[in-house]
């Protein structure tokens, strides 16, 4: 094999490893997400939009790897359904969303932030996992955490 052969596939071999690290350090990717929109009597639209966003950027910096796929808005009915009503109680807040995401983790996700009470499953699609945001005097939705119903 001539030297110019082996250091072009040397070369190659090198930019495929470092595409790969470099995914798998960056956060979560929202890029191709589909979004789904419920009717609302609560929130409008931007709303709804804007804490969706809000779930994106967290989704950036906590799923570290992983591939967002679906991003929805159940719908007002979900509030009651699971008594989320309750954060916006405990936590003093104005109002409450929920938006539900699915994600995919691949094989060479990394997920430091997620600590030893979750357990998450490489080669996996999770469907349906709620996050929960809320919101003081009209402001900004935070984001304060989330799980399965």
């Amino acid at each position: 094999m001539k030297k110019v052969d082996k250091m072009k596939r040397i070369f190659s071999l090198f930019l495929i490893i470092s595409l790969l690290l470099s995914l798998t350090s960056c956060g979560g990717v929202t890029l191709f997400s589909n979004v789904v929109y419920s009717e609302s009597d609560l929130y409008t639209d931007e709303e709804i939009s804007a804490a969706m966003d809000e779930v994106k950027k967290n989704f950036k910096r906590i799923w570290k790897g992983c591939i967002l796929l679906d991003i929805s808005y159940k719908g007002d009915a979900v509030l009651d359904i699971y008594n989320y009503k309750e954060y916006a109680e405990q936590y003093q807040a104005d109002d409450v969303i929920v938006i539900y995401i699915d994600y995919y983790v691949p094989a060479l996700a990394s997920l430091p932030g997620f600590g030893d009470s979750h357990v998450v499953e490489t080669n996996h699609v999770y469907e349906d996992w709620s996050c929960i945001l809320l919101r003081y005097d009209g402001g900004d939705w935070e984001y304060i955490g989330g799980g399965y119903s």
